[in-house]
């Protein structure tokens, strides 16, 4: 698994909300669902801690 994963930190709103997007439209890569990811949380697990998140949920 370590050779599929890396880190990236998202230094600014436009980066998370890509990653968001990312994350939420990923079903249909893998599984070929079209639509939202029903297996991707679309809310929020825990309040937003930082600034940055705070902007962007």
């Amino acid at each position: 698994m370590s050779d599929r994963y890396h880190a990236k930190l998202l230094l600014n709103p436009t980066m998370v909300k890509s990653a968001r997007r990312y994350s939420l439209n990923n079903a249909f890569k893998h599984y070929r669902i079209v639509g939202p990811d029903p297996f991707a949380s679309r809310v929020a697990v825990s309040a937003p801690r930082t600034w940055l998140m705070r902007q962007v949920v």
